[in-house]
C-alpha cells in the first residue's frame, strides 16, 4: 500500500473552497483514494490555527474535519512528543530562507 505525508497546505487546500490549490488537493485525493495518508498532531493545529480567523463556520468545519481524519482507517495521525517536535524545530531553523 502506498503511504504518502500529508501537510498543513494539504488539508487547508481540501477544505478551504477558495484556496488556490483546492483543485489539485481534491484531484490528488482521488488518485490517491487507496493510500494510506500519515500526518501528525503538529500539522491539524496549523490546520486549526489557519481556520481560526475564517469565521465561526470554517472554524466548525475545520474542527470537524479534524475530528474526522483521527477516525479515518487510512489516516495515520502521529502524536506530538518531544521528539517530532525538535524534529520540527530543528527543520524550520535548517530552512531560514522559507516563509
Amino acid at each position: 500500500m502506498t503511504r504518502i505525508f500529508a501537510d498543513a497546505c494539504y488539508w487547508i487546500a481540501l477544505l478551504h473552497r477558495n484556496d488556490q490549490l483546492h483543485e489539485a488537493a481534491i484531484d490528488a485525493q482521488k488518485h490517491l483514494k487507496n493510500a494510506h495518508v500519515v500526518t501528525t498532531d503538529e500539522v491539524l493545529a496549523e490546520v486549526l490555527n489557519f481556520f481560526s480567523g475564517c469565521g465561526q463556520h470554517m472554524r466548525t468545519a475545520a474542527a470537524q474535519a479534524v475530528e474526522a481524519l483521527r477516525k479515518e482507517p487510512l489516516v495515520t495521525v502521529e502524536e506530538q512528543s518531544r521528539a517530532t517536535f525538535d524534529g520540527g524545530l530543528g527543520r524550520y531553523k535548517q530552512f531560514a530562507d522559507k516563509e
